[in-house]
This record gives C-alpha cells, sequence and structure tokens, in this order.
C-alpha cells in the first residue's frame, strides 16, 4: 500500500508540473480536438478497407465452395456405388424368390394332403345322413303317438255317451215329480 500511494502522489505531482509549462489556447484545442475527427474517419475508411478485404476473403472462401461441391459430387459417385452395390444386393433377392418359389411347391402338396382330409368329409356328410335316417322313425314314433290320440277322443266320445244318460235319468226324475 505505501508503494501505491507514493507512486500516486509522484504521478499528480508530474501532471502538474507538465501543466504549468505547457498552456496551449483554447482555439488550438479546438483544432487540435477537431484534428482528430477527420483522422477517426480515416481510421473509420481504413477499417472498410478491411470490409472489403473481407470481402475478398469471403469470395476466396467462396472459391473453396465449387470444391466442396466437386467434393459433394464425388461423393455423389460413392452414392452410385452405393446404388450399384444395392443393385447387387438386390440380385440374390431373385434367388430369395426362388428359394420361396421352392418353398411354394410343397405348397400344392399342402393342398393335396388337405383335400385328402377332405375326402373322408362325405363321409362324415354320409354319416350325418345315416344318422339322419332314424329321425323318420322318430317321425313316425311321433305319429304312433298321435295314433292313440283320436282313441282318447274316442274315449272322451265315450264319456260323452252317458251324459244322455243322465239327461234321462233328470228326466225321469222330473217324470216322477207329478
Amino acid at each position: 500500500m505505501p508503494y501505491t500511494v507514493n507512486t500516486l502522489i509522484q504521478g499528480a505531482l508530474l501532471l502538474s508540473a507538465l501543466s504549468q509549462f505547457i498552456s496551449v489556447p483554447v482555439k488550438d484545442i479546438k483544432k487540435y480536438s477537431r484534428a482528430p475527427a477527420p483522422e477517426l474517419k480515416l481510421h473509420s475508411s481504413s477499417s472498410i478497407a478491411p470490409a472489403a478485404e473481407l470481402k475478398l476473403h469471403s469470395s476466396s472462401s467462396r472459391a473453396p465452395a465449387p470444391e466442396l461441391q466437386l467434393q459433394s459430387s464425388s461423393s455423389i459417385a460413392p452414392a452410385l456405388a452405393l446404388q450399384l452395390q444395392s443393385s447387387s444386393s438386390r440380385a440374390p433377392a431373385p434367388e430369395l424368390q426362388l428359394q420361396s418359389s421352392s418353398s411354394r411347391a410343397p405348397a400344392p402338396e399342402l393342398q393335396l394332403q388337405s383335400s385328402r382330409s377332405r375326402a373322408p368329409a362325405p363321409e362324415l356328410q354320409l354319416q350325418s345322413s345315416s344318422s339322419r335316417a332314424p329321425a323318420p322313425e322318430l317321425q313316425l314314433q311321433s305319429s304312433s303317438s298321435r295314433a292313440p290320440a283320436p282313441e282318447l277322443q274316442l274315449q272322451s266320445s265315450s264319456s260323452r255317451a252317458p251324459a244322455p244318460e243322465l239327461k234321462l235319468h233328470s228326466s225321469s226324475s222330473i217324470a216322477q215329480a207329478p
């Protein structure tokens, strides 16, 4: 801390001594203050000049862009190679199709087996028709069970036959009344 304080004091004394020796009029100060302004403009124009340089650099950076396009076209060339490889990979695809066709060859055999399994199906239908043959017998039995039904009707008519006798009895009871 004491070293920094001493250096600050010495710097202040030097500035005061220099300000006493240098005496510049106000007009000159204004001139000096305006003079650097165009210089700053010149610096700004010189800063514009590297902007063009930057543009040139950007155009020079655009020059490798076709190279990149050439590289992309060279990358398209392996893309065709990949397409050729894919076409060469498609070449075994018919072999796979041939294998699938060869696997489809047993499919008619399976169909023949299914047709062979369908051959007993009429036998099952014959069995069902033979099971349907007793069905008329059951119908005959039902018709034979319907045959006693008139007998029941005859019995009911025979039960109706004594009914006039009851009427006769009632008429005979009426005859005894006088």
